[in-house]
């Protein structure tokens, strides 16, 4: 017998292991090994020979150290992804990164959403899953779930006709990518036209767009904001006063949709004190509240979940 791995262990737990796999093969004289190691074990004359003797016709011994192992030969493969895997892959992608973006916009309180990102050390469970799931999204053989509550389908569409008064065929398109996202059915970037599960959604004008777009239209909002107030500062000698002031490093600012570069507005609505859910059961008196743009437009997004499912043949 050989190929068996028997470890590098104590004296006692080897020949234990070594009387198992005699046992295993029915060897018939299996039984005499007993006494064989407890000699070995006694450390008695002549105790090491009667071993060999007794496994030599059984069991061939390999060392690592002994055996001339060629080099493997190491060589990279691209493979083409199907179109469903290659949607799997992107929509997977496009749903953390939406999380990254949407966390790091700096609305009236910078760094308000850290503790929702995947970056916060407090989610490193959901980060781990994330990286995961990628994982096995490259593997193929899997698709995406798209599942959203039939709250948080409501609460969007209150958010779009009672917070945004959105027009009636924005509030339909909004309406028809949650349908879509739920029965597995892409829906393409306005912007660069990438299809993809989820989007993020333009309250004002109805345009979807991946992260990815409105990652570059938050980093082209900021860098143009940081601009400004390098020139406001050369001709001010105090611009900490002036309302341009400069970004907080890592903090992206969106000023309007990508696509249309209809801007995003402030909203004021009355809302309930204990929280900012269009209807409620709080039965409280609502106050008058205004949202930061960038808050709202963060609000606004359906609360999708995305999960991996395998297909039965992976």
């Amino acid at each position: 017998m050989s190929g068996t791995p028997a470890k590098e262990t104590s004296d006692a737990d080897g020949c234990a292991t070594l009387g198992g796999l005699l046992s295993f093969l029915r060897h018939p004289k299996h039984s005499l090994w007993k006494g064989v190691a407890r000699r070995l074990l006694a450390h008695a004359e002549g105790a090491e020979d009667a071993a060999l003797a007794f496994l030599a016709p059984i069991m061939v011994r390999n060392l690592k150290r002994k055996i001339a192992v060629p080099h493997p030969i190491r060589s990279t493969r691209f493979l083409e992804c199907s179109a469903a895997e290659r949607l799997a892959y992107n929509s997977l992608v496009a749903f953390f990164q939406a999380n990254l973006v949407l966390t790091g916009l700096q609305g009236a309180v910078t760094g308000a959403g850290a503790d929702v990102s995947l970056l916060h050390h407090n989610n490193l469970k959901s980060a781990r899953k994330a990286v995961e799931n990628v994982r096995l999204a490259s593997n193929g053989g899997g698709k995406q779930l798209a599942t959203l509550s039939p709250h948080y389908f409501r609460e969007c569409c209150a958010w779009l006709s009672e917070r945004y008064r959105a027009p009636s065929r924005v509030v339909e398109r909004a309406c028809a990518f949650m349908t879509a996202a739920q029965s597995g059915d892409a829906t393409p970037c306005d912007k660069c036209g990438l299809p993809l599960l989820l989007q993020l959604l333009m309250p004002m004008c109805g345009h979807l767009c991946c992260p990815e777009c409105v990652d570059s239209a938050s980093a082209a909002s900021s860098a143009a904001a940081e601009e400004g107030g390098e020139q406001a500062a050369r001709h001010d000698d105090f611009p900490s006063l002036r309302g341009g002031a400069r970004h907080a490093e890592g903090v992206r600012e969106l000023c309007a949709c990508p696509v249309c570069a209809e801007a995003l507005p402030e909203l004021e609505y009355l809302k309930c004190p204990r929280c900012d859910d269009v209807v409620c059961s709080h039965g409280e008196r609502r106050v008058l509240t205004q949202a930061h743009p960038l808050d709202a437009f963060a609000y606004v997004q359906p609360g999708f979940d995305l999960q991996v499912m395998t297909t039965d043949d992976h």
